[in-house]
């Protein structure tokens, strides 16, 4: 079977998150001076590296989302509707905790950052552990939340279903490896489909689902203290 490569075209299809691109004005204010009822423009990612190439998936408000990708640090950026003066935004904007199955609390180390166009804020965790939820909020330097998410960490959940299984979560990856084209980065599956992280639908992805097989979460999110 051959490799399936990254080729450098595609790297012209990789927009800064999509919406990053619309900013509505060029007017850069204090994060406390955002608007309050922002967080239903604010759009939430779980972003990772594949083979040095950054690869989105939304998260979406419904508490359903997943992170089935095996990476030692995954980023969380949530895109503002309107750029903001990066120097008002520090770690006391955010707040984020977890809880594993056996109701352990995760409070794993995060650092905070903006991009170049002031739009997105950036959340790198380091050491997010696997089958675990997680509760994240942004919050303006008044301390108004501006918006939140909860999401889960589950390697190999390839479908998204909360639940590792064999067919379900493997099928996906042996159909892509099949395949002649490379990564899709507009494809959300392909990308749930590249467990290893090396733009590469291949065999190490399969080891890695097969290796969570019978995973699932039941964990509940607690409440920010």
């Amino acid at each position: 079977m051959k490799p399936i490569r990254l080729f450098s075209n595609r790297l012209l299809k990789l927009l800064p998150l999509l919406v990053a691109a619309l900013i509505v004005s060029c007017e850069v204010q204090d994060f406390g001076e955002i608007i309050e009822d922002a967080g239903g423009d604010i759009r939430w990612y779980s972003v990772v590296q594949h083979a040095g190439v950054s690869l989105p998936l939304e998260i979406p408000a419904d508490g359903t989302f997943t992170e089935p990708r095996n990476a030692n640090m995954v980023t969380i950026v949530a895109v503002l509707p309107e750029p903001v003066d990066p120097a008002s935004i520090g770690m006391t904007n955010i707040d984020f905790i977890g809880r594993d199955n056996a109701a352990a609390v995760r409070d794993p180390a995060f650092s905070v950052s903006m991009d170049a166009t002031h739009t997105q804020v950036r959340v790198t965790v380091f050491g997010l552990s696997d089958i675990a939820r997680y509760r994240i909020r942004l919050k303006n330097n008044s301390g108004v939340e501006l918006g939140q998410r909860v999401f889960a960490r589950l390697m190999g959940d390839v479908n998204g279903d909360e639940t590792v299984t064999n067919l379900s979560d493997t099928d996906p990856i042996q159909t892509r490896a099949a395949d002649s084209v490379d990564l899709n980065p507009a494809d959300q599956l392909d990308i749930r489909s590249d467990v290893d992280g090396d733009y590469l639908h291949l065999n190490s992805d399969i080891t890695l689902v097969t290796s969570s097989f019978g995973h699932t979460i039941t964990a509940t999110v607690p409440d920010f203290p």
